[in-house]
């Protein structure tokens, strides 16, 4: 099951390069999986024109792929082919058919750098299982991918996609170390990875667009705008690359510009939750707390589970002077160290229940101050208490936290704008005065 989705994601990454070509992203391609609804219904709903869909049989060594392009108005099967090779042979069944598919729909294709020789089967199982891994998330997804990708690089030291990956993945499971020494060296440990990938092959987007991302996760906001772009460059179908220069714009105080980045975004994958929730953050930060509510609502209908989505539809309600209506969505978040027990506390507060309120703060520290600083300082913002807030926002920047970069685009934080101490945390981060 595994194999064909990491075959389904290289033919999205590999279409996403046809000059002019629109491609759906991976979570909202993959929502469908397992679904027999009508595709003229599908199609309507991701806004596309044709569908390539296929299956893969696996016999020893052996691999029989099958694709067929369908136009989504009427079902008629454009091109059909069976693909008979061994496993060594994936990755060029994989540029054939996304060669034979973008001729078939009369555009110009921009084939993607690859190593000279494909990976081992093993290999390429091994990356399969990282990226799927990385998709869990915090906390077990990060470390399981990471011990995946490992197992890649020891199996082929020159495939760069395997090194892209786990450069990623050691990033986002360094999030979870103790000490702030920790967290530096396995961040430094990451960046090592990641430019181990580039090295090996340059015209490697992922990878840039992977780094960019790290970078902007550290405050390296020349560094995360020079990758991202070069990503741009080599993969403009990326809704990835899309909503990280969104998030990079916002941490600049371009909201305008992350706003349409982040709307791109969702254009390319309209069915992935958390890009409709970073949406509505965005959208909030801008005081369109209509449009934000909306784009929540679509994330949390879209997937439930959506911490990101579920999130932002509660902060939208805070905003909106609704704590009432706050209250029942952080409730439901399934994530109950950080995001429930922070968004609860600011709910309770807005509704005059102070004790509780205090109480749901006290056990998101207790779980979660190593990592979550950023979000603590979000709350007691919220409350007004100032010195408590830049005292933890200090922090979280020693400690280079993730969310730092939404330091100027947060509407929780707009109670600090006005003291010093916010235009100097602002020239500590190389950012922009208001």
């Amino acid at each position: 099951d595994y194999f064909s989705e990491g075959i389904t994601e290289e033919l999205i990454n590999a279409l996403a390069k046809v000059d002019g070509l629109r491609v759906i992203a991976r979570t909202s391609s993959f929502s469908f999986k397992g679904k027999n609804e009508d595709l003229r219904i599908v199609g309507k709903k991701l806004g596309v024109a044709n569908f390539l869909e296929g299956s893969v049989r696996k016999e020893g060594n052996r691999i029989r792929i099958t694709a067929k392009l369908i136009a989504a108005a009427d079902g008629v099967h454009l091109w059909s082919q069976t693909f008979d090779r061994d496993l060594t042979g994936v990755l060029a069944v994989q540029e054939e058919i996304a060669r034979i598919v973008a001729t078939r729909l009369e555009r110009k294709l921009v084939a993607a750098r690859a190593p000279p020789q494909g990976p081992s089967p093993e290999v390429l199982d091994q990356v399969v299982l990282g990226r799927h891994f990385f998709q869990q998330g915090w906390p077990d997804g990060y470390g399981r991918s990471v011990a995946a990708y490992e197992k890649a690089v020891a199996r082929d030291h020159g495939y760069a996609p395997a090194w892209a990956g786990l450069g990623l993945a050691r990033y986002r499971f360094a999030q979870d170390g103790q000490t702030l020494s920790a967290v530096q060296a396995a961040r430094q440990k990451a960046f090592e990875t990641i430019d181990r990938a580039i090295a090996l092959d340059p015209g490697l987007a992922q990878a840039f667009a992977n780094r960019g991302w790290m970078r902007l996760g550290s405050q390296d906001w020349s560094g995360a705008e020079s990758d991202l772009q070069r990503a741009l460059l080599l993969e403009p179908g990326s809704a990835d690359v899309q909503s990280s220069l969104a998030q990079l714009h916002a941490a600049l105080g371009h909201l305008q510009e992350a706003i349409r980045f982040q709307r791109k975004a969702a254009e390319f994958d309209p069915l992935n939750a958390t890009t409709w929730g970073t949406l509505a953050r965005l959208l909030a930060a801008n005081g369109q707390l209509d449009l934000a509510r909306a784009a929540a609502a679509r994330g949390v209908e879209i997937d439930p589970r959506s911490v990101t989505a579920a999130f932002a539809l509660g902060i939208v309600e805070i905003l909106a002077d609704r704590p009432a209506e706050a209250l029942p969505v952080f409730a439901k978040i399934e994530e109950k160290i950080v995001f429930a027990p922070l968004g609860t506390a600011l709910a309770l507060h807005d509704l005059g229940r102070q004790r509780e309120a205090e109480e749901a703060l006290a056990s998101a520290k207790r779980s979660s101050s190593h990592v979550a600083s950023f979000m603590i300082a979000q709350v007691l913002a919220w409350w007004g208490d100032k010195d408590a807030a830049f005292s933890l926002l200090e922090r979280s920047r020693q400690q280079h936290e993730l969310p730092l970069f939404q330091l100027k685009s947060d509407p929780l934080l707009r109670g600090l704008r006005g003291d010093p101490r916010y235009a100097a945390l602002l020239a500590n981060l190389k950012l922009p005065l208001d």
